[in-house]
């Protein structure tokens, strides 16, 4: 568990006991994601916006759920929660090592370029000839 092992260091002087078993250091990291989002979050008003409104038909269409920060970086932290909350999938891209969120259950890349250079390079390593460097 990789990630895990990378975390523990950063986290442990959070909580009174080191995590004894996987499942108690995935807890841990839980807690304090939850945490440090929550400290950015902190003045974030919420609340609900009506949206498709038709007057000529007399059609209420619906509400949203919207933040309402004081900042930009509210707005991000806002942003990533609803992320986590929903449990969007992220992946990180085989081309370039940059987390992404998932659109296709396929999907290896983070982006068409990403994708293309890729691509190119193993066409390139496939047929490059012995001469070249």
């Amino acid at each position: 568990m990789e990630l895990a092992e990378r975390v523990k260091p950063n986290i442990q002087y959070l909580f009174s006991a080191p995590p004894a078993n996987e499942r108690e250091t995935l807890e841990q990291i839980a807690k304090t994601i939850a945490l440090i989002i929550n400290q950015g979050l902190n003045g974030v008003g919420q609340g609900i916006a009506a949206h498709q409104v038709d007057f000529e038909v007399g059609q209420l269409g619906g509400f949203a759920f919207i933040a309402r920060p004081h900042n930009l970086l509210g707005y991000i932290y806002h942003e990533l929660a609803m992320l986590i909350v929903n449990q969007v999938p992220v992946n990180t891209c085989e081309g370039c090592g940059r987390v992404f969120l998932v659109k296709d259950v396929r999907q290896k890349y983070c982006s068409p370029q990403c994708s293309n250079r890729a691509r190119f390079n193993r066409w390139y390593k496939k047929n490059k000839k012995p001469n070249e460097g």
